[in-house]
């Protein structure tokens, strides 16, 4: 006979352990950016005089990880040289990861690989030609000595001349290292298009930010350069003014100097000459003015005797009295002109009135 028991109750739930797990995973992330920084701080403060185990010095130590790290980074720089790097770019790419939640589930079919990244790494570096402070401490290239030896080996394989092979082999190693880097860094396809659109979308909005400073730039520059030009104008069309102005200005006073009127020359009175140069007036109309003026001259009353008129305008008998009175000799006047004036045809519709 079977007893059917009660199962028990789990000791955490689904949710709980899902809570969990992710908990977990995020402290993995950090471990592993922590030993990413860790790993790059010693290679970076890399120096080949600290004292390790197989250099024995009295100086002290400039690692950042004091000797210990020393002593790690010395035989990784002597075996691998450069390629060291690749130890701390990986704990940094998959703490990430971790951290994220992105594609942590494929690190362990991905870091298998970090091996051969390394090692191509390295002798991509042993193509590279070493600077002159590296030449001095080191006996190695700037891939250890593996990256050296993979290098001399596979000169000597390659049935062409060693310069070209060199510049070929620095090309495959670095199209190697960086393909087998994205492969071990746990990026998938699905990764790789989204990270390529977002990436030509960079380019893109990074080409039309440049182009339209250019634009406003050319266009500044444009303006610039018209207002300039307008200037130019301007400042060559008011000195052409003020040329013609000038010259103008020479050419009035040249011809308005007068030469001296040799009339004038020794005499006082120039208001004289002038008179005495003016042709006397002959007429009825010009001897009026002259009448008006002596008919002015009348005395207003008897007790305001009027000054005596021109003598030449009296007329005297041989006694030395005048002959006629104001009126009268108006009169007389008016009459002897009047014989002078030239009489014109007769019309039979006008009659002629002798004085």
């Amino acid at each position: 006979m079977a007893f059917q028991t009660r199962s028990r109750d789990p000791l955490l739930d689904s949710s709980m352990q899902a809570a969990i797990e992710k908990r977990g995973k995020e402290l993995i992330g950090i471990f592993l950016i922590a030993l990413g920084l860790i790993v790059a701080a010693m290679v970076g403060s890399y120096t080949p005089d600290d004292p390790n185990w197989m250099v024995s010095t009295d100086a002290p130590v400039q690692n950042w990880l004091g000797r210990p790290g020393a002593s790690i980074a010395a035989p990784l720089f002597m075996i691998v040289g450069w390629a060291a790097w690749s130890l701390a770019l990986m704990p940094l790419a998959w703490g990430l990861r971790f951290v994220c939640h992105i594609g942590e589930e494929r690190v362990l079919s991905r870091m298998i690989f970090a091996p051969v990244l390394l090692a191509v790494a390295a002798i991509y570096a042993a193509t590279l030609v070493p600077g002159a402070a590296w030449k001095v401490t080191h006996s190695f290239g700037l891939g250890g000595l593996f990256g050296d030896t993979v290098m001399g080996a596979m000169l000597t394989l390659l049935p062409v001349s060693s310069h070209f092979a060199v510049k070929l082999m620095s090309l495959l190693m670095a199209a190697g290292m960086l393909t087998l880097g994205i492969f071990v860094a746990g990026f998938s396809r699905a990764e790789m298009t989204r990270a390529g659109g977002y990436l030509m979308l960079g380019f893109v909005l990074i080409y039309g930010a440049i182009a339209s400073l250019l634009g406003r730039g050319a266009t500044s520059g444009f303006q610039a350069a018209m207002s300039y030009r307008n200037e130019r104008r301007a400042a060559a069309e008011l000195k052409a003014e003020q040329e013609a102005w000038a010259a103008d200005n020479e050419d009035s006073q040249m011809f308005e100097s007068y030469a001296p009127d040799p009339a004038l020359d020794g005499a006082g009175d120039a208001d004289a000459v002038t008179a005495a140069d003016k042709p006397e007036k002959t007429g009825l109309f010009a001897r009026v003015p002259g009448l008006m003026r002596r008919a002015d001259a009348e005395p207003l009353s008897e007790a305001m005797p009027a000054t005596m008129p021109e003598p030449e305008l009296v007329e005297t008998d041989a006694s030395g009295e005048a002959l006629l009175t104001g009126d009268a000799r108006i009169s007389e006047k008016i009459a002897s002109a009047g014989a002078f004036v030239v009489p014109r045809p007769r019309r039979p519709d006008r009659i002629r009135i002798c004085p």
